[in-house]
């Protein structure tokens, strides 16, 4: 692999490593009337999924 691309990789494997700190992640607990924002131009986000039948409120 060139040097460059080794660079590359590198630097993404910072940059991952850095935005997987707990410190930056947010976690919702879901009530009824609840609504979030986020700005998708600065914020990385991953929902971490619903069981079908689960009923909140």
């Amino acid at each position: 692999m060139p040097t460059q691309e080794r660079g590359h990789d590198q630097l993404l494997e910072r940059l991952v490593a850095h935005i997987r700190k707990p410190e930056f992640h947010c976690f919702h607990r879901w009530r009824q009337g609840d609504m979030v924002l986020w700005d998708n131009w600065r914020a990385m986000h991953c929902a971490t999924g619903t069981k079908p039948g689960d009923v909140f409120g």
